[in-house]
């Protein structure tokens, strides 16, 4: 179960400074979407490499997770709920680590005095945050300049409100 959670989840969130990919449809199954374009007059496309086990997402889907529905038949739901639980979770320790950034940080430096204020939880969150903050400034800096639109790099801010890497 947390290897599927894990490759969901990650498979949600966008590569730091390249927006938000919108997945709509991820939470539906595949009869179900194949349903829905034939009521609308819509042929389902199958890419091939979707039957390639090499891939780990292929071998989760076509071994491990029938074998698992098969066995406890809930366990998609459960998945799901204890996704959706995870990405609740990330958001508020998220925002936390924005707040805890804004009062911590001293340019691209955390103070120390300040971090010794904190309880070591906050500390580590914090640290992860400001980790991915560095890693996504980083990666955006090795960006050609023509690769850089008018709101190139928000999402490297950390008070954008939006997800840091």
């Amino acid at each position: 179960m947390l290897a599927w959670l894990v490759l969901r989840e990650s498979s949600r969130r966008a590569p730091c400074g390249r927006g938000e990919h919108l997945r709509p449809l991820l939470d539906f199954g595949r009869e179900e979407l194949r349903s829905y374009l034939s009521a609308v007059g819509l042929t389902w496309v199958e890419d091939p490499s979707n039957e390639n086990q090499r891939f780990d997402r292929n071998f989760l889907r076509h071994r491990l997770l029938p074998a698992l529905k098969e066995r406890w038949p809930s366990f998609p739901a459960s998945v799901v709920r204890s996704a959706d639980h995870l990405a609740t979770a990330h958001a508020l320790l998220d925002e936390r680590a924005r707040a805890d950034h804004a009062v911590a940080a001293e340019g691209e430096r955390l103070m120390v005095p300040i971090l010794r204020r904190l309880e070591p939880a906050r500390v580590r969150n914090l640290l992860r945050f400001w980790i991915r903050l560095a890693r996504c400034l980083a990666s955006f800096q090795r960006r050609p300049r023509t690769d850089r639109g008018p709101d190139a790099g928000a999402a490297c801010r950390p008070h954008s409100g939006g997800a840091v890497g």
